[in-house]
């Protein structure tokens, strides 16, 4: 658990604006979303937060995301960072499939709400929760 946490944190270094001053450096993703299926959100989650103990994989693919969540109860964290500091690493390079950018938060990341809360209807048996939360973790 600790080398991914430092293999995470030196792949973000590396991603960092400096580190990518180069014309072909992208811009990063607007928002990244977490998408979990059968998984309602406790009342104290959604005050106060909680903490990741596995990695945290985030697309900036909505879809993909609503696709993977896809079940009667549906959890979507949107992560909102102000930083590349708060921001995953980018495994897009590591990926197999390549179309489909990932981003990875070491274990251990606590994802505080924003206050920001959307549930969604999505049919008479399927509702979604989207939750907006600001990633923390320690580099």
């Amino acid at each position: 658990v600790a080398f991914i946490a430092e293999a995470i944190g030196k792949l973000g270094a590396l991603q960092a604006p400096e580190a990518s001053s180069s014309s072909t450096a992208r811009a990063p993703p607007a928002r990244l979303w977490r998408g979990m299926r059968n998984v309602r959100a406790p009342e104290e989650l959604m005050r106060i937060g909680g903490t990741e103990l596995a990695p945290l994989s985030c697309t900036p693919d909505l879809a993909l995301a609503a696709r993977f969540a896809a079940a009667k109860t549906s959890l979507l964290f949107v992560m909102s960072d102000s930083s590349f500091m708060q921001r995953g690493a980018s495994l897009q390079w590591l990926s197999t499939m390549p179309h489909e950018d990932e981003y990875l938060y070491p274990p251990c990341t606590y994802v505080q709400p924003t206050g920001r809360k959307q549930s969604i209807q999505v049919t008479d048996q399927v509702e979604c929760i989207v939750l907006e939360v600001t990633p923390q973790f320690r580099s």
